[in-house]
């Protein structure tokens, strides 16, 4: 299967013109566009070394902003791997500590209620503070 992957993927490119038009396409996603503000938007408004979840994708924005994730796990790939991963989620954002800020990349959950528990939760505990590109901005209400 690898083989034909790899093999498929040079007519791919081809088909699709040049690797211009398949870096825009795969580069060109609102998480990724918005990155480098969102994370310039948390360095002012975040106090400094208090982590920040990005849900579901784009640890990069973790990394630009220089503010550490609560979660190990980043990528939907292992979240929906993790029975109690949706369980973990709710509650860190459940806690009584609970995150000064979560960035929505619009991405959706890669667990079985979309990420509806995850959502409910943070609707009740926080509030939307800005938005940056497609990406949302959710801070901790006092």
């Amino acid at each position: 299967m690898n083989v034909v992957v790899l093999l498929v993927g040079h007519y791919w490119v081809g088909a699709l013109g040049n690797p211009d038009c398949i870096s825009s396409w795969l580069y060109h996603q609102p998480e990724i566009v918005a990155a480098a503000e969102v994370a310039a938007y948390l360095r002012a408004n975040a106090p400094a070394a208090v982590p920040v979840y990005v849900a579901f994708s784009q640890p990069a924005i973790s990394y630009l902003a220089d503010r550490p994730s609560p979660y190990r796990y980043l990528y939907p790939q292992e979240l929906g791997a993790l029975a109690n991963a949706p369980d973990d989620l709710i509650t860190m954002v459940e806690a009584a500590s609970r995150l000064h800020s979560i960035v929505d990349t619009c991405r959706g959950a890669p667990f079985r209620d979309g990420g509806r528990g995850l959502w409910t939760a943070v609707a009740q505990r926080y509030h939307l503070e800005a938005t940056v590109g497609e990406l949302r901005i959710y801070r901790a209400n006092e």
